[in-house]
């Protein structure tokens, strides 16, 4: 079993590059190996902080984007996925797993409908880890319509959980060069900029596994 995971994990590294071009068939199938095997833990005794939305492993959507990295601090490699979510939804499901021994690994976070996800190129969601390894999770509309906008969510681990850190949100018109602007929030420090007027915010920090669109600063919506 440890085998199984430490080639799954050499797998996913090495493929980073070449995931474009990855079958949905091989890449559902591999990731399902990690899901499916003993390895992982049941997440029905996590805790409820973590678990709020979250739904009992019952199948995958297509693969979208992965990343993996040592948040608990452990030493031994952790998992992000991002996945399709219901069929014919432009939506992504985000799934983090942490590990609990060199052999096992639990779910941390299912988060349903995270971010949007387009099929097309200029549309697709992904994750990636920033200077400090926080996890990255973005989105975009760069291909269809006038209005285009990127958008990355920054979560970090602290204290057992995942905290939204950071918030940015970038929207241009193609038709109208004055519309639009840039937003950008650091909720650890509650200050924030918009289009190049800094701005304060008043409110607790929010756990990944609660944010919502209705989480969004007003200052950054366009």
């Amino acid at each position: 079993m440890v085998e199984a995971i430490t080639n799954m994990k050499t797998f996913m590294n090495t493929s980073k590059s070449y995931f474009p071009i990855l079958t949905s068939t091989l890449f559902v199938s591999l990731v399902g190996l990690i899901i499916s095997t003993n390895a992982i833990a049941s997440s029905s005794n996590l805790s409820q902080a973590q678990t709020k939305d979250a739904k009992t492993e019952t199948g995958l959507g297509q693969p979208i984007s992965f990343v993996s990295t040592d948040w608990n601090g452990d030493g031994l490699e952790d998992m992000a996925f991002l996945i399709t979510s219901a069929p014919r939804e432009p939506k992504a499901t985000l799934l983090i797993y942490l590990s609990e021994a060199p052999d096992r690994l639990r779910l941390a976070i299912r988060k349903e409908n995270i971010v949007w996800h387009g099929s097309m190129y200029g549309n697709e969601a992904k994750l990636s880890l920033n200077d400090q390894g926080s996890l990255v999770i973005s989105s975009q509309n760069e291909a269809i319509g006038r209005g285009r906008w990127n958008q990355k969510i920054t979560a970090m681990y602290q204290d057992g959980a995942f905290i939204v850190a950071g918030y940015t949100y970038n929207y241009r018109d193609t038709l109208n060069l004055a519309a639009g602007g840039t937003c950008d929030v650091n909720f650890l420090t509650r200050r924030g900029i918009r289009n190049n007027n800094p701005f304060r915010i008043d409110r607790a920090l929010i756990n990944l596994v609660d944010w919502t669109e209705s989480s969004i600063p007003t200052e950054c919506k366009y």
